[in-house]
């Protein structure tokens, strides 16, 4: 897999934040991140450029804030 940078961030976020949500047993549609995280995140990426740090940082985001990253 190519080394991601900054326009990959927030697809391979979404698709991060869906497959955790699915693992929690929630509907992806209901699920999701704040636009200042996602910014977070592309500013974050030009200095881990790897998706499993990309990942880790998607989960502890949402873990970190859960009940704001509802779609409601």
């Amino acid at each position: 897999m190519p080394i991601p940078d900054q326009q990959h961030v927030r697809p391979i976020a979404r698709s991060i934040v869906a497959e955790h949500a699915l693992s929690l047993g929630l509907d992806p549609c209901f699920y999701g991140l704040s636009e200042s995280d996602l910014g977070y995140l592309e500013q974050t990426c030009p200095r881990h450029r790897s998706v499993r740090v990309l990942a880790e940082l998607v989960r502890r985001l949402f873990d970190a804030g859960e009940p704001e990253h509802f779609n409601v």
